[in-house]
């Protein structure tokens, strides 16, 4: 049974590919995955990435919630640190990517109706702080 996310979140490149997870696991535990388990990161990386393009778009992150057993409470505290770790990626990305398109244009928005433009075109929410 995956007891935990078995390397360390450092190496990882947001979003994950379930490839590259399931071969830092495998490295970290020092052996092959059993069917059950690969099942479990694949869902687990479903998650991860699901956090990660919650930052991106500057939703709030997910939370993970333990289902109460003491043999699934590492598990389940090694998804919310990798969670929380791919949310943050995932809002620096964002600001990135905003900075890199601004830049790219060279300038400033015109109006609302332009910064509201740009923004849908980098997929986030209208900012209404410019109102």
């Amino acid at each position: 049974m995956m007891t935990g996310i078995a390397f360390p979140i450092s190496s990882a490149r947001f979003p994950l590919s379930l490839a590259a997870f399931i071969e830092g696991q495998e490295r970290g535990l020092g052996r092959k995955m059993d069917s059950v388990e690969r099942t479990t990161a694949a869902q687990a990386v479903e998650f991860i990435n699901y956090a990660y393009e919650a930052g991106r778009a500057g939703a709030d992150a997910p939370e993970v919630t333990p289902d109460g057993k003491a043999d699934t409470a590492r598990f389940y505290t090694s998804l919310a640190t990798w969670t929380r770790a791919a949310w943050l990626t995932g809002c620096k990305d964002a600001k990135n990517d905003r900075r890199a398109f601004i830049r790219t244009l060279g300038r400033k928005p015109d109006s609302h109706e332009e910064l509201a433009e740009w923004m849908e075109i980098l997929g986030r929410k209208e900012d209404t702080a410019r109102k």
